[in-house]
């Protein structure tokens, strides 16, 4: 899936970040990512104004999509949209505010993925969706939890890889982070769906580095 559900890569939406730095939940209140009112008065630390623009765009979906799940609470394909949904609205947060305006945006993203998981699993792409947005919502461990068994099940699929790389990276597991980075580029030389060049990096950072704390290098949230 894509950065906004249409067409860059999956990759690109955790890679977006990395890039840069290189290298609940049926309603979230508005005061919780920041938005208190004052029409588009822009605020220069928080982005208050863009970020209000922002879920403006995004509010009539999320509410259309909340009332077909109170009729149709356990459907698959309305809980992955609502999950979509919640995924690009955290990534344009990102593009425009480092105050972790974003954070309540990714856990709802998260929650609606996991129902959706919980109803039907096995789809890779949803699967890596859901683990990215538990990277950003601050859960790291839950991230690798879910990444793995896609790595299992989709020994060829790059974007898993690429993703798991980071996870393993920012938990400090220099030699899984290597092992997977190596297999990324071996799938996707070419940077299709992700970055060669972070990949390397991660890996000339972690080769016979031991399994200890994790880096420093946490990953931007602005657009390369």
């Amino acid at each position: 899936m894509a950065l906004d559900k249409k067409q860059t890569s999956l990759l690109t939406k955790i890679g977006i970040g990395l890039i840069a730095a290189v290298l609940v939940l049926a309603f979230i209140p508005w005061d919780s990512i920041g938005l208190s009112g004052g029409g588009n008065t822009q605020d220069p630390a928080t982005g208050t104004g863009q970020l209000e623009a922002i879920a403006t765009r995004y509010a009539p979906t999320i509410a259309a999509n909340d009332q077909k799940l109170a009729s149709e609470p356990t459907s698959y394909t309305v809980l992955v949209t609502q999950g979509n949904v919640y995924f690009d609205w955290a990534i344009d947060v990102q593009q425009v505010s480092q105050s972790g305006a974003d954070l309540p945006i990714w856990l709802a993203a998260s929650v609606y993925y996991g129902r959706a998981i919980e109803q039907q699993s096995g789809d890779p792409n949803v699967a890596t969706d859901y683990a990215v947005s538990l990277y950003y919502s601050g859960n790291t461990q839950a991230a690798i939890g879910v990444i793995e068994p896609v790595l299992e099940s989709n020994p060829d699929f790059a974007v898993a890889f690429y993703n798991a790389g980071i996870f393993y990276d920012t938990a400090g597991r220099g030699a899984d982070a290597t092992r997977v980075m190596q297999r990324y580029l071996e799938l996707d030389p070419s940077g299709q769906t992700g970055s060669p060049d972070v990949a390397q990096d991660v890996i000339d950072r972690n080769v016979g580095a031991p399994q200890s704390a994790p880096t420093t290098s946490a990953p931007s949230t602005s657009t390369p």
